[in-house]
């Protein structure tokens, strides 16, 4: 009776997958090899090894290992922010999606760190001609602060900036948030940090100064009302 060549040898056979599960494997195992490791400290073999999937099927998948780490790390964040944005409706307390949004950076701290740290140490991975993977957020963002602008009737709001400097804000909280409150006994805790970071924003949404040049009230425009 004939028998597999494989099994000839005394060599198992590697198992045949579902369609898609090898490429899913894939990404898996760049993302945990990413976070751990870095970029640069990063090999294909290493990847196709923690996914124990041939090196050249991840080529023929992926091509570069820069456009691994995108489909990867950057992609999937970039979209699922994004999409936490546009899915929010400002007539809701914004509260909520205050606490979403931090939750959700927060969640993904380790691939924020890794691709931060790939952007800047890792030439291969800048590309002047790509678009920032921050894009899609704060487009969303901005367009969420339009819809604010237009409900409540705040004035002189330049939304473009605004919304990316709000973002900055939760951004910057998630990556420094050890050292900006070193001290245990007086760092206070997240519904803290949320409800003063929500202060800010609407603060500085219901009370914009006129532009300059203008006379009267220094009020931005609509009620400020506790979101």
């Amino acid at each position: 009776m004939a028998t597999d060549a494989a099994d000839d040898l005394g060599s198992p056979r590697r198992k045949r997958r579902p369609p898609g599960e090898a490429r899913r494997l894939l990404v898996d195992a760049a993302q945990r090899c990413f976070k751990s490791q870095g970029y640069g400290n990063t090999s294909t073999r290493d990847i196709a090894e923690e996914a124990d999937v041939s090196e050249g099927l991840l080529f023929r998948y992926f091509g570069t290992k820069k456009q691994l780490f995108n489909e990867a790390m950057v992609t999937p964040f970039a979209m699922q922010t994004a999409e936490y944005v546009s899915r929010f409706d400002p007539r809701l307390p914004a509260q909520g999606f205050q606490e979403g949004l931090f939750e959700l950076l927060d969640r993904n701290r380790e691939l924020l760190m890794a691709v931060l740290s790939a952007e800047v140490f890792e030439s291969e991975v800048v590309d002047s001609s790509t678009e920032s993977p921050l894009a899609p957020i704060v487009r969303n963002l901005e367009a969420l602060l339009d819809a604010d602008v237009d409900l409540y009737g705040f004035a002189n709001i330049d939304a473009y900036t605004t919304a990316r400097l709000c973002f900055a804000m939760n951004l910057g909280l998630t990556f420094f948030d050890q050292w900006l409150f070193d001290e245990p006994e007086r760092r206070p805790d997240r519904a803290t940090l949320i409800r003063a970071m929500l202060v800010q924003i609407v603060h500085g949404l219901a009370h914009r100064p006129a532009p300059a040049g203008e006379s009267g009230s220094t009020a931005g425009g609509g009620p400020a009302r506790d979101r």
